[in-house]
């Protein structure tokens, strides 16, 4: 694939893995969380849904238990949509992205990048009988 100079591909996948690092971290991957100030990342939190654990952000857990431990699979699939948010990315695959969502929860996901992304291309993959 060659892609236009200067266009950001991101790619979403069905499961998804966290490292044990701040949650401000989890949501600047693949980047650096240098390149996102804390109100930035607050806000990807809040527009994809997860506004309630912005006062967390620097924290590697919480309760003594890792992120990965923390997140359902749909608050880790909002954890994805707050990456796009941030990454803005031209071109956005998603393979099966949204397959532990509840019918709601899809709708919300593509709705949320709809409305945050609008320069976004996406080539999506799901199992759908009807696109949300």
């Amino acid at each position: 694939i060659v892609f236009p100079e200067g266009v950001k591909s991101f790619y979403a996948a069905q499961e998804v893995k966290l490292p044990q690092v701040s949650l401000k971290q989890l949501v600047c991957l693949p980047g650096s969380e240098r390149d996102h100030g804390d109100a930035q990342v607050a806000s990807a939190l809040h527009k994809a849904g997860l506004g309630d654990f912005i006062e967390h952000m620097a924290n590697e857990s919480r309760e003594g238990k890792s992120w990965d431990q923390v997140l359902s699979g749909g608050q880790k699939q909002k954890l994805v949509v707050a990456r796009i948010i941030l990454q803005q990315p031209g071109l956005l695959f998603l393979d099966e992205a949204t397959g532990a969502l509840d019918p709601d929860g899809k709708i919300a996901f593509h709705q949320a990048i709809k409305d945050n992304c609008p320069d976004v291309t996406v080539i999506s993959v799901m199992h759908e009988a009807v696109a949300p």
